[in-house]
C-alpha cells in the first residue's frame, strides 16, 4: 500500500498540473491573425489596388442648417446627404459634437448610426 501512494500522488499532481494548463490556454487571448503576404510575383501597386478595394469610405457627420448633414471625410464642402435629423431634438453634448463633426467609418456604419439619431 505504501508503494501505491506515491504514484497515486504523482499522478494527482500531474493530473492538477494538466488542469491547469488547460484553464491557462482557454484564458490566453487569440494570437493576432497575420494578413497573407503577397506572392513574389505581385507588384507594390497590385497590393495598393486591393487595399484600396477593401477600403471603406470615411464620412463626417456634421450640422448644416439645424439639420445632420453627410460629408465624404475627403471633401468637406458638399454634403452627399442631408438628412431631416434636428439637431435641437438632441441632448447638448451631442449637439456640441455635431457642430464640430463625428467621424464614421463605412456605409453600414453610417446607416447605423444615423438609425441611431433618426425621431
Amino acid at each position: 500500500m505504501m508503494k501505491r501512494t506515491p504514484k497515486i500522488a504523482l499522478l494527482l499532481l500531474i493530473g492538477g498540473m494538466a488542469a491547469i494548463a488547460l484553464v491557462a490556454a482557454a484564458r490566453a487571448p487569440e494570437a493576432p491573425r497575420q494578413q497573407p503576404n503577397p506572392s513574389a510575383s505581385s507588384s507594390v501597386s497590385d497590393v495598393v489596388d486591393v487595399v484600396m478595394l477593401y477600403q471603406e469610405p470615411t464620412y463626417v457627420i456634421k450640422a448644416l442648417n439645424g439639420v445632420l448633414a453627410v460629408y465624404n471625410a475627403e471633401d468637406l464642402s458638399n454634403p452627399v446627404e442631408v438628412t431631416t435629423i434636428r439637431v435641437s431634438a438632441m441632448r447638448a453634448v451631442d449637439q456640441a459634437l455635431f457642430e464640430k463633426g463625428v467621424s464614421v467609418l463605412g456605409k453600414e456604419n453610417l446607416a447605423h448610426f444615423l438609425e441611431d439619431f433618426a425621431p
